[in-house]
């Protein structure tokens, strides 16, 4: 189970090696796990028609990496 999307994710690329167990988190939950088809990525991709930013969390929410931690935004 898991995002059929994650591979080629700029949000996962970008993030994947970055931060502690609150990235591990989002990444289990929506990229690996039962909440893939509630990816905030995936919705704005097929709604936009283009790429989500980078920084679109699969929550929805922004982030930025600060000091090895994921902070969210909105």
């Amino acid at each position: 189970m898991g995002c059929e999307k994650m591979k080629r994710c700029p949000f996962f690329a970008k993030f994947k090696d970055n931060f502690g167990k609150h990235y591990q988190v989002i990444i289990q939950s929506y990229c690996q796990g039962r909440l893939s088809d509630m990816c905030k990525r995936k919705k704005y991709e097929s709604e936009e028609g283009g790429l989500a930013p980078d920084n679109l969390c699969p929550s929805g929410h922004y982030s930025k990496g600060q000091n090895g931690f994921l902070i969210l935004v909105n």
